[in-house]
């Protein structure tokens, strides 16, 4: 048996985006818990503040907000102000 379901164009493209936005955010929170992209760089990714950005890590249950990398640019920035 067959069965074919006509989906409106319109209905269709947006589907395909809110899953393509879902998949982006997933695999950004995935490199952001391994410790790939800091937290300001999640934020980017997925074109939201920081405080958006904490509230889609504790969406998905990460509860370490800082990373390697944000302590290590957090140190950078510090070390400049202090040498200024």
């Amino acid at each position: 048996m067959n069965v074919t379901v006509n989906i409106p164009e319109a209905i269709f493209e947006r589907s395909r985006r809110e899953i393509t936005d879902e998949l982006l955010k997933e695999a950004a929170v995935e490199a952001f818990r391994a410790g790939a992209i800091s937290l300001g760089r999640l934020a980017e990714i997925l074109d939201v503040t920081i405080d958006e950005a904490h509230k889609v890590l504790k969406d998905h249950d990460v509860t370490s907000l800082m990373t390697a990398v944000d302590l290590e640019e957090g140190r950078e920035v510090l070390n400049s102000l202090l040498r200024r």
